[in-house]
């Protein structure tokens, strides 16, 4: 079915928040969700628009 993007929910350290819906068939719900995060990241991606994420940085003891 159509998808209905509501825009911008959130942003915060951990992400940017989009709400977009769309109607499935039975059971294809995460097919069609990975199709639609997809299309989102590769529109990001061609328009130069980065995700902010967290870094982790672990230490190893035994190697300082």
């Amino acid at each position: 079915g159509d998808v209905e993007l509501f825009g911008v929910t959130g942003l915060d350290v951990n992400g940017v928040r989009i709400r977009v819906t769309a109607m499935t068939e039975p059971l294809e719900q995460s097919l069609v969700a990975a199709k639609i995060r997809k299309a989102i990241k590769d529109t990001f991606d061609k328009e130069g628009i980065t995700i902010p994420s967290s870094q982790v940085v672990v230490y190893d003891a035994k190697g300082v």
